[in-house]
């Protein structure tokens, strides 16, 4: 928030992301852990943004998705079924939200002149991959060869 009160941004990039540990994670907030890591967090940080910026200034705000949100099944109740858990599920979950982010955002403040979209970068090596099994690779090897058409945002 300090930060906010000395600058104002041009461009906001949504890019941290995890993918979790095979075991369910809590966190202290009560939340999945990668579902806070890869969309709220981002969420908290847009709002703190946006709310500090005048209404006439354009902000431009751009979430790092991955081809796996394709894969995504949404929930409408938002409950995490524990014995089901899959951290390429809770992954692919955050990321369509953060997906669906930008949307969010532009009808929430349509008084500021947010322009939201989000970036697939497709499926490349990263550390992100903790313990990376066989499926894991392959899942995401085909990744964008399963879906046809991407989810566009804004």
């Amino acid at each position: 928030m300090k930060t906010c009160r000395r600058i104002t941004p041009d461009f906001v990039i949504c890019n941290a992301g995890i993918l979790s540990t095979p075991e369910y994670t809590q966190t202290e907030d009560g939340f999945e852990y990668t579902f806070q890591v890869n969309f709220l967090a981002h969420l908290l940080i847009n709002e703190i943004i946006i709310r500090s910026t005048p209404d006439h200034y354009p902000l431009k705000i751009a979430s790092v998705t991955s081809p796996v949100y394709k894969m995504a099944i949404l929930f409408l109740t938002g409950n995490v079924i524990i014995r089901n858990y899959r951290p390429l599920k809770a992954y692919s979950e955050s990321k369509l939200f953060l997906a669906m982010m930008g949307s969010h955002l532009a009808a929430k403040y349509p008084e500021k002149k947010l322009e939201c979209f989000s970036i697939d970068p497709g499926t490349f090596r990263s550390s992100i991959y903790r313990n990376p099994g066989q499926v894991l690779q392959i899942t995401l090897r085909h990744s964008c060869s399963i879906y046809e058409n991407p989810l566009k945002v804004g």
